[in-house]
């Protein structure tokens, strides 16, 4: 087959969403413009950085715990109480670091690319979403471009 008849099948696919649960028309959309942005743009390499930013910290808040729960199994809880002081400050500590990463610095960030130019740069691409809490009308849609210079070694 061609390879506009294939752009055409990406797109003809339907998806079922209750209109009344605005998340769930939220992230329909979301998904709908990334397959979007992907399948036009096949230039574009998608990054991971933010997402696994989120699950690296995840990762740690984990190991934490489970640090905790192994030292009172191994040590019973008179004796392991100040482990588990340190452990509850960490785990909280990781728990604002990942709160204040998600609300600043994701902010709804369901996309993240870039695409080489031809001059040897780059360009990131993000798209962003944002729906207000009580008002399910309007979901307001951002794309972000940025140039990023690249030193060429010769």
């Amino acid at each position: 087959m061609c390879k506009k008849a294939d752009k055409s099948e990406q797109f003809d696919e339907f998806v079922k969403v209750n209109k009344w649960d605005s998340t769930a028309v939220k992230h329909a959309l979301n998904d709908a413009v990334k397959k979007a942005l992907f399948a036009t743009r096949p230039q574009l390499k998608e990054q991971f950085g933010l997402i696994n930013t989120r699950l690296i910290l995840c990762t740690l808040m984990i190991g934490v715990a489970l640090m905790a729960y192994g030292w009172d199994v191994k040590h019973p809880f008179p004796e392991s109480k100040p482990i588990f002081m340190i452990c509850f400050i960490v785990y909280f500590a990781l728990m604002g670091v990942l709160t204040l990463h998600t609300t600043f610095g994701e902010k709804g960030t369901f996309a993240v690319a870039t695409e080489e130019m031809p001059n040897g740069g780059r360009r990131l691409w993000k798209a962003s979403s944002d729906m207000k809490k009580y008002n399910d009308k309007k979901l307001g849609l951002l794309f972000f471009f940025r140039k990023r210079k690249h030193k060429r070694k010769t």
